[in-house]
């Protein structure tokens, strides 16, 4: 219940008007089971990232806020090891991060869209033709997907330290990315971003 996700619904419900004792939050577990769990009826809203949206807004399930629109560019899916670890098991953290670029590369490359399309209709069978299409797209949008080469943007990084600091416990400022991201790894692996 304090997790990135959950501190950027509160702070969605509040703008929104909606404050602590208004609603209650329940742990679900990962956005998968959380777009099945609103499916089900089991909960009023959740929230949800992309692609994952697709599904219940096709079953008239409504949108209530872009969290992006809302609080700003904000990073999601990150990679992350302790440094020692990661100093000690160089080699794999390298290997890891070119992979991981090269598969985002490969991704982002328009000449791979319908390829792509294949691969998630495969992942996921019972999705239609047209959903993993728009689901492939969803990924790819540069406001709300993927983050080209595997890159952390600092604004979205920013975003999340500050609603960490305004609603995180214990309360602590946090301002600087910089003690919580080391890019010497990544700048190593393919260079700078």
């Amino acid at each position: 219940m304090a997790t990135g996700y959950s501190l950027a619904l509160i702070k969605i419900l509040a703008l929104g008007g909606l404050h602590d004792g208004d609603y209650r939050l329940e742990p679900v577990g990962g956005t998968a089971q959380r777009a099945q769990a609103l499916m089900e009826n089991r909960y009023a809203g959740t929230i949800l990232t992309t692609p994952l949206e697709l599904l219940p807004e096709a079953q008239s399930y409504r949108r209530l806020a872009n969290a992006v629109e809302a609080l700003g560019p904000y990073q999601t899916i990150v990679a992350a090891a302790r440094r020692a670890w990661a100093q000690d098991h160089r080699d794999r953290v390298m290997g890891f991060i070119r992979a991981g670029v090269a598969a985002l590369d490969w991704l982002f490359d328009p000449a791979n869209r319908a390829e792509a399309v294949t691969i998630y209709r495969q992942a996921l069978p019972s999705v239609p033709a047209a959903m993993a299409e728009r689901a492939v797209a969803a990924l790819l949008d540069a406001n709300e997907g993927l983050s080209p080469r595997g890159r952390m943007e600092r604004e979205a990084m920013l975003t999340v330290l500050r609603l960490r600091s305004e609603l995180g416990r214990p309360a602590r400022l946090l301002a600087d990315p910089a003690p919580y991201v080391d890019e010497r790894f990544y700048r190593e692996a393919v260079g700078p971003s």
